[in-house]
């Protein structure tokens, strides 16, 4: 028995020193990778890309003011118009009062395609939007909502426009409104590089027609869905950003939708408020 207790203490005994040396060669190696590392000459940062000074604004925002709800905009460069983006959903619309309430121009919605379905519809309240804000002096543009997922839906897509604003002026360019509707929507399942070639055709198809063109989309979209770069010669940007002082996006813009939560007289519903920028 007494031979066993000492057979039985020696392994243990012998256990401890194994675990201790393994421990010890552990911590070794843990040395030497760590001075490894800081002995390793660092890599060279990768420097940011430098944007091309032609599409970079140069806005100081130091020059933006507010008015309650309204902002503005002047510099020696650019002075700013205030106004509001409008669809079915703000309902029937009192124009002389919104144009009372100091608003000067109006996006207003020609349509869309189905998000599920594909199919073209005219907004509800298309006609009536544009024969109010023209009787009581509101300029006008428009946008359509963008479902299309080849360059043939974005070219029917632009013909349908085209057709829709027979016998109406225009003061303000047709917004190809790019945005995330769902998951599932169809325009979710487009590249980067499919997103920009479709809203490029459907702008191409409208400029040829001889009507301005801009894209619509948040800050984020426009930086990460499409390729900027390859449409700024043919059009210009209208940017979403909220709850911001002023905006942060580098990159020319012309309109800016500050506010999703704006309150205008002769609009019973909420309405998007957004500030034209342009040159004097």
């Amino acid at each position: 028995m007494a031979e066993r207790r000492r057979r039985r203490k020696t392994r243990i005994r012998y256990g401890r020193v194994v675990i201790l040396v393994l421990l010890a060669l552990a911590a070794g190696n843990l040395v030497r990778t760590v001075l490894s590392e800081l002995a390793r000459p660092a890599e060279p940062a990768v420097p940011t890309p430098t944007p091309d000074p032609r599409y970079v604004n140069h806005y100081n925002w130091e020059n933006l003011t507010a008015d309650g709800q309204y902002r503005a905009y002047s510099d020696d460069t650019y002075t700013s118009m205030q106004g509001i983006d409008v669809s079915y959903a703000q309902g029937e619309i009192d124009w002389q009062a919104v144009r009372n309430d100091g608003i000067e121009f109006a996006m207003i919605r020609t349509g869309y395609r189905g998000y599920e379905t594909g199919y073209l519809h005219e907004d509800t309240q298309f006609r009536a939007n544009m024969d109010g804000a023209a009787q009581n002096g509101v300029k006008t543009g428009v946008y359509w909502f963008a479902q299309e997922v080849s360059l043939e839906e974005a070219r029917e897509a632009a013909y349908y426009i085209i057709g829709l604003l027979q016998g109406y002026h225009l003061d303000l360019p047709v917004a190809y409104d790019m945005e995330t509707v769902t998951d599932h929507d169809r325009m979710s399942t487009l590249t980067k590089e499919e997103k920009t070639a479709v809203a490029k055709e459907f702008c191409s198809v409208l400029h040829e027609a001889g009507y301005q063109v801009m894209i619509y989309a948040s800050d984020s979209w426009l930086r990460d869905e499409i390729y900027m770069e390859e449409l700024q010669d043919l059009c210009g940007f209208w940017m979403a950003h909220y709850n911001v002082e002023h905006p942060s996006f580098p990159f020319v813009f012309s309109m800016w939708q500050y506010s999703r939560s704006g309150q205008v007289a002769g609009i019973k519903e909420a309405v998007d408020l957004d500030l034209l920028i342009q040159k004097r």
